[in-house]
């Protein structure tokens, strides 16, 4: 099962679940009082968490021994797991919502794989406790996680989908010692790489996401700005802009300058990736988690370079801006009573405090947090900082509505294989938002009357 089909089950499932939702401030279930510690027993309260650390990562093993170190610092609260693994995770989180089953802690996606879940009076905002966090996290890095005005998660590393990683060989032979800082320049550069007989640039777009959301995101914020995509999304932009079709035509004509992969469609985006290593294809746009893989534990890691995509002329965006977005929130269930939420809160505070972000950095991962790197930090784990701590480009899936989302990588799709042109996508990606936009704005402005509603009467909980 691809991952955009997985994705359309799980929120055909949370679709269900909001025609469903209670219209009113109230909470939209009874508290939840299952087994916690009574007064005057030794009982420990018990906590339901499930997530999608099951698999061997450098993120999932500091995760785990964080969990592990809660609970034996914190003996009269026990932690019941249901690991699931990744490929699974979003389904089975689709299933509980829609039957209004979801564990007392629950890993979450942010923005619009967020919104749903609030809408349905599924989730708690942890407001109350935010403060903990001052001057550790930047509000920018709440933003992914805040819904109506209510903070539900906060964010435990920080992933970009833009980042460039380039054979330094093969551009000194194409006659480059530094990476070109405009996109004119960058196309000449690719037509000197294909006269070396390598293959510019390598795409592995199987799964569809690679050219949205580490193409498509960058180009549109290099030429559209910042607040484009959010102003698509409430319906006050639109697709059919100059600057958005400008973005796709950007696309397009890469593709016609051939400088990707002929099997970029059948190949994913960790089989590009060995291309890259093997030396077949001169560069590759991926995700900011590969750099341990590409520069770190490479031993030829030396002549691997990072750059972002370059200014595009004329463009309203910042070229320094790298396209990503925050990951891995833990969620609380909206249902708690106040013993068993003082204890989802405790472990929260344990959980995100300021030595969990320096164990991800100590694994070369980079966090949301302000903190500077640590002093045996590899070179390259400083460099990425570095490039990618002048501002966060959205990116696409996270902005835009799944059914948007499914359009826009098929549009993309189309106009790389010479099938439709970037004004017909532009409109068939329009014509889905206004659709999504009719079908769901009445329902959103009422959520926001809701929200409005709770906030003066103190909130969940």
């Amino acid at each position: 099962m691809t991952r955009s089909r997985k994705e359309r089950l799980f929120w055909a499932a949370i679709g269900l679940l909001l025609l469903m939702s209670s219209s009113s401030c109230a909470s939209a279930w009874p508290q939840n009082r299952a087994t916690h510690r009574a007064a005057g027993t030794s009982e420990p309260i018990v906590l339901t968490f499930m997530h999608n650390w099951s698999g061997p990562s450098k993120v999932s093993t500091v995760y785990m021994e964080r969990l592990r170190q809660f609970e034996r610092e914190n003996p009269d609260i026990r932690i019941v797991q249901d690991a699931i693994a990744s490929a699974q995770y979003k389904i089975k989180l689709g299933t509980h919502s829609a039957g209004r089953k979801l564990p007392d802690l629950s890993v979450v996606w942010p923005g619009s794989r967020l919104t749903p879940l609030v809408d349905s009076g599924l989730l708690m905002p942890i407001d109350e406790i935010i403060g903990e966090w001052e001057g550790l996290l930047p509000s920018d890095a709440l933003k992914g996680f805040t819904v109506h005005g209510q903070t539900y998660a906060l964010p435990a590393i920080q992933n970009f989908d833009d980042i460039i990683y380039y054979n330094k060989t093969y551009l000194l032979q194409a006659g480059y010692s530094d990476f070109p800082d405009s996109y004119s320049e960058f196309k000449e550069m690719l037509v000197q790489l294909k006269k070396l007989g390598v293959t510019p640039i390598g795409l592995g777009n199987k799964d569809k996401w690679p050219l949205s959301s580490s193409y498509a995101s960058v180009i549109t914020d290099r030429i559209n700005g910042p607040d484009f995509l959010q102003g698509v999304a409430s319906g006050e932009r639109v697709f059919t802009e100059p600057g958005f079709v400008g973005a796709l035509a950007i696309i397009s004509e890469l593709a016609e300058m051939e400088v990707w992969n002929d099997d970029m469609n059948s190949i994913d985006a960790i089989q590009v990736l060995e291309q890259f290593l093997q030396g077949q294809v001169a560069m590759v746009m991926s995700n900011s988690s590969y750099n341990s893989k590409l520069r770190i534990d490479n031993p030829d890691g030396a002549q691997v370079g990072i750059a972002l995509f370059p200014q595009i002329d004329e463009g309203k965006g910042d070229p320094a801006r790298s396209a990503g977005n925050i990951q891995m929130g833990i969620a609380v269930n909206s249902r708690l009573d106040s013993v068993k939420k003082e204890a989802a809160f405790r472990f929260l505070k344990f959980f995100y405090d300021e030595s969990f972000y320096r164990s991800l950095l100590k694994e070369n991962i980079l966090v949301p947090a302000r903190l500077m790197a640590p002093d045996d930090a590899a070179p390259s784990l400083r460099e990425m900082i570095e490039l990618t701590g002048n501002g966060t480009a959205p990116i696409l899936d996270s902005v835009v509505p799944l059914t948007v989302k499914d359009a826009i990588e098929t549009g993309l799709i189309a106009i790389v294989k010479g099938q439709e042109s970037p004004e017909e996508a532009a409109r068939e990606m329009q014509r889905v938002m206004d659709k999504w936009l009719d079908e769901n704005k009445p329902q959103m402005e009422r959520k926001e009357g809701e929200a409005a509603c709770g906030r003066g009467s103190g909130g969940v909980g």
